[in-house]
């Protein structure tokens, strides 16, 4: 009985890690509004200070999405934190594994819809397209997806739902 309720820890902590690489070191999909760059985690830290002062008038929206955006996304760069706890609490691998699963599934979408669902949502996440910090290496761009997705992308979802089916196994604290 033991094992089993280790091997909820051990999915959390698998799950963090998985989400980690695939936030930072994949590449998530190629951007619709910067033709052929990869959108990636980094590009958005590199954009920050740009998108506070023009994400509005590029998005055509009021100041206060733009925030809203930046907010949610600063969060989902670090949900890979709350997962990686999840090895400890179980709310802490449920409550870190929902935003990147959403994102992950929102590119889906956008995806397998060919671009014509989520317009202003994916133009939004397609700011955060940059240059490559070392070409070919980081981040690591391969596309493996119907269209626009990439490695990065099946990364997230695949350690978000590790993280989130290791929030419903029992951990031996619980006892």
């Amino acid at each position: 009985m033991v094992k089993i309720m280790n091997f909820g820890r051990l999915l959390a902590v698998l799950g963090g890690l998985i989400t980690l690489v695939g936030t930072w070191w994949f590449s998530l999909f190629i951007s619709p509004v910067i033709a052929g760059a990869p959108v990636y985690s980094i590009g958005g830290i590199l954009n920050f200070s740009w998108l506070v002062g023009n994400g509005a008038a590029v998005l055509g929206v009021d100041n206060w999405v733009v925030y809203l955006i930046l907010v949610v996304y600063s969060m989902y760069l670090l949900s890979f934190i709350a997962q990686l706890a999840g090895g400890k609490s179980r709310i802490s691998a449920f409550i870190g594994s929902l935003l990147p699963l959403a994102v992950g599934v929102i590119i889906m979408i956008f995806s397998l819809t060919g671009g014509s669902t989520l317009g202003t949502v994916v133009n939004a996440i397609g700011l955060f397209a940059g240059d490559p910090i070392i070409v070919g290496w980081f981040p690591f761009h391969y596309s493996v997806g119907v269209q626009f997705e990439a490695l990065g992308t099946y990364a997230i979802i695949f350690g978000s739902l590790l993280a989130l089916i290791s929030s419903f196994i029992p951990r031996p604290d619980d006892y």
